[in-house]
């Protein structure tokens, strides 16, 4: 069973431990925040340790699953060896780590990762790996996390993210915002549960480009000011109404 350490103690660190424990052995958490750091570690039975007290050397696979800012710093502070390093970013490129191991790697979860979500049976789990040996290497962990791998290079996992964070950091905003102004006017919001549902997998299984409607797209002017009246109270909600709508008609034209 080959030993790996988490460096980080945040989502992403968390959501890696619980997975991983189980089919690796899960030497350290390593963290800036070492009480975070040794919280986790009693969960898993592992030392805790701070970034620059942190000898990689004893480990197989040190996973650095910290803010993208923070990646670099990170790996300064390890230092040069030949344990695997991988991080877990979507938008950094692999060659961030090829100044410090020879062998390096990538494991991004498509997932949005959040202590209350649920993933559903398998999610899909993009990697990349720097020589054959990694690749095998990294592979083996989206397996070991449940996951469904798919071998992307950097400038591909790249767009993948913008396109995840579109689909799910956006629209997400969306339904909180639509929440907001239920509630506002004392309508539970449970009423557009039904239709968040249908519009996911009616885009998965027709092509989201097939099914748009709305006022948009009818160009039906009278609704749209209606509806900017009915959120003037929420500027940036309006802001955004206008740069959607505006996109759906000029879509419409193309």
């Amino acid at each position: 069973m080959k030993s790996i350490a988490i460096i980080g103690s945040g989502r992403m660190a968390r959501f890696l431990a619980q997975r991983l424990h189980t089919n690796y052995r899960l030497l350290a958490i390593v963290a800036r925040n070492v009480a975070m750091a040794t919280s986790m570690s009693r969960k898993y039975k592992c030392t805790a340790s701070s970034i620059s007290d942190f000898n990689i050397n004893q480990v197989d696979i040190a996973i650095i699953a910290v803010s993208d800012d923070a990646i670099l710093p990170v790996i300064k502070m390890l230092g040069k060896t030949s344990t695997t390093i991988i991080h877990t970013s979507g938008t950094k490129a692999l060659v961030v780590l090829e100044s410090y191991t020879f062998n390096c790697g990538v494991l991004w979860p498509v997932v949005s990762v959040n202590d209350n979500a649920k993933y559903g049976a398998q999610f899909n789990c993009s990697y990349e790996g720097s020589n054959t040996k990694t690749k095998r290497e990294v592979l083996a962990l989206a397996k070991a996390l449940g996951a469904k791998p798919f071998y992307q290079s950097s400038v591909q996992r790249e767009v993948s993210h913008l396109a995840a964070v579109m689909v799910n950091n956006f629209v997400n905003h969306i339904y909180h915002k639509a929440n907001a102004v239920l509630l506002q006017h004392d309508i539970k919001p449970e009423i557009i549960y039904q239709i968040i549902r249908a519009t996911a997998e009616n885009a998965i299984v027709y092509g989201a480009e097939n099914l748009q409607t709305g006022p948009a797209l009818r160009k039906d002017k009278t609704t749209m000011q209606r509806h900017l009246q009915l959120i003037k109270e929420y500027p940036e909600l309006c802001k955004i109404y206008k740069a959607i709508s505006e996109s759906i008609m000029h879509s419409s034209q193309n």
